[in-house]
């Protein structure tokens, strides 16, 4: 009988060890990583000085159940274009919140879904445009470059000559709003909270055409350790079924 305990309690402490071993492994990753974000209202926006929205409260839920002090977390925010070109150089950074596409999974590391998403043409009302190639090829389009807006007209085959180049989602609907651009392509769900902070009304604007169908994650560099992805990843899922443990349905 003692030459079949000892075994197993050998064979539970070396489990217990490298699980121990793994946990501090990731909270070492976890806390060298460098974040980086973007103004993406209501995903992630400052807020009074601080950076807030669904997003940077679901990596802090992650980050505390991976045992993580989210106070010791490296968070900037940066201008998309930047941020996106650093994740690229990189090797120790993340950002977020990113759309998932087949290209951007084979130049990231992807942990999500986070939400879906759904990006769009976005024209105002007052002016009548058809999708079709031959109208919008006549067209200025406000994107945010590297975003993804941009990246899936461009994938369509829309020339560089009718991008009009713009910092953020809050300066593509200003100059939508002004008639300095044609188009903008962006998030529908951004895109509407813009649109709101720049006091202008849902009636005002519509959804010319849809470009894509696809959800937001957190993409990191290639060269994060895959330990640390696979640790973010089974984390996002226990939260998402905390979450819907939690779900009643409403009472008519």
């Amino acid at each position: 009988m003692h030459i079949i305990v000892f075994p197993l309690i050998f064979l539970f402490s070396t489990f217990a060890y490298t699980a121990e071993k793994s946990a501090i492994t990731v909270a070492k990753i976890a806390i060298d990583i460098k974040w980086m974000t973007e103004d993406y209202p209501p995903y992630n926006y400052l807020d009074n000085g601080e950076l807030s929205g669904l997003s940077v409260d679901l990596l802090k839920q992650i980050y505390t159940d991976l045992n993580v002090d989210f106070n010791q977390l490296h968070l900037s925010l940066y201008p998309w274009a930047r941020a996106y070109k650093t994740l690229q150089d990189n090797p120790n950074t993340c950002l977020f919140s990113m759309t998932h596409t087949k290209e951007r999974a084979e130049k990231f590391n992807f942990v999500g879904p986070i939400i879906d998403t759904r990006i769009s043409i976005i024209a105002l009302s007052s002016r009548q445009f058809n999708a079709d190639p031959q109208s919008l090829e006549k067209l200025s389009i406000g994107v945010v470059k590297d975003d993804i807006g941009h990246q899936l007209l461009i994938k369509k085959g829309i020339p560089k000559a009718q991008f009009v180049f713009l910092s953020s989602g809050y300066e593509m609907v200003k100059m939508l709003a002004l008639g300095r651009v044609d188009l903008v392509a962006y998030g529908e769900n951004i895109a509407k909270f813009q649109f709101s902070k720049a006091g202008i009304l849902p009636s005002q604007y519509r959804v010319v055409s849809v470009l894509d169908n696809s959800q937001l994650g957190f993409a990191c560099n290639k060269k994060v350790p895959k330990i640390f992805i696979e640790a973010m990843q089974k984390s996002l899922i226990r939260i998402k079924i905390k979450d819907l443990q939690k779900f009643t349905w409403p009472k008519k």
